[in-house]
């Protein structure tokens, strides 16, 4: 379908089934708002206040454009700084993850019981080791949970991170 296009660097006017290329200069041309029909029967004042028309909307709609691409790059700035925050929550994460399993580990193999000195008591709570092992071993295993808690929750930061830092 042939449209009607301006080129306000050669200050011409001309018909075009094609991409709005300027025959004279090779610059891209803006579309007028007319078809070809209503084009040929205005007069030269018409076409005068067409072009203007056209020429000024170009230059609002280029500044929307600006505008946009403004607020485009700020998204991009608020997505990368979401990315960041996630991936510093997950990295405190996965050091409580780390504690935990520390805190888990020491619970199972640091274990001193003494029968004179209450003050060398290491992990002993009540008076039989038996008993002891049994309560150090369930507070291991609480410690081993969190830490998989902790662990994953920093997976999904990461992944989260992830997710912001490639929406664009």
């Amino acid at each position: 379908m042939e449209k009607v296009f301006y080129c306000h660097d050669c200050n011409i006017s001309f018909i075009q089934d094609g991409d709005g290329i300027c025959p004279r200069c090779g610059k891209k041309a803006i579309v007028l708002p007319v078809s070809v029909d209503q084009w040929n029967a205005l007069d030269e004042a018409g076409k005068e206040n067409v072009k203007r028309a056209a020429f000024n909307n170009r230059e609002s709609n280029s500044q929307v454009a600006i505008s946009a691409d403004k607020k485009v790059s700020e998204n991009g700035k608020k997505t990368e700084s979401i990315s960041r925050t996630l991936y510093v929550v997950a990295a405190v994460m996965y050091i409580i993850c780390s504690a935990m399993l520390y805190k888990g580990y020491d619970k199972l193999t640091n274990y001193y019981n003494s029968e004179n000195y209450i003050s060398l008591n290491k992990n002993a709570y009540v008076g039989g080791d038996a008993y002891n092992y049994i309560i150090n071993g369930t507070y291991a295993t609480s410690f081993f949970v969190l830490a998989m808690g902790f662990l994953i929750t920093g997976t999904l930061f990461i992944l989260g991170g992830i997710y912001f830092k490639n929406k664009k």
